[in-house]
């Protein structure tokens, strides 16, 4: 399947705010439960293990983000980012957002809504796509 990426919107056919049921409908199958899967998780996150995908919900159990692991195609505008070399995409995505918030395993662009993880800085192993102020602080 090819995801391309609409910046605070979807990633594919999964779109930000879906229910779980519709999230389902458009992955089939069945998630597991993962409680506390990121320190950003309030709420459980279901993984699809047959799409190598993680959906997170806000307290409305509306999706308000996607990580997708393994090769599976995932664009933005046009470019596969799991198969470009990893400084090239993050050259690609700082063009785009050239502040991006860094932690000890990768990278958010907030002003595109795309998060990348590179767990050993030498490849991206999962990709996230959220909504609008999903790495604001609530307080």
């Amino acid at each position: 399947m090819r995801y391309e990426i609409t910046p605070f919107k979807q990633i594919g056919p999964l779109k930000i705010g879906m229910s779980s049921s519709d999230v389902r409908s458009a992955l089939g199958g069945s998630p597991v439960l993962v409680p506390n899967k990121t320190e950003y998780s309030e709420y459980p996150t279901e993984h699809y293990e047959n799409k190598e995908a993680f959906v997170f919900y806000d307290a409305q159990g509306k999706a308000e983000a996607f990580e997708l692991t393994g090769d599976q195609g995932v664009y933005f505008e046009g470019r596969d980012l799991f198969t470009l070399p990893t400084e090239e995409a993050i050259s690609f995505l700082m063009a785009h957002d050239p502040d991006p918030r860094k932690n000890d395993a990768g990278m958010d662009f907030t002003k595109i809504g795309i998060g990348i993880y590179i767990p050993l800085g030498e490849k991206i192993e999962a990709i996230l796509a959220f909504k609008e102020g999903y790495f604001d602080d609530p307080n």
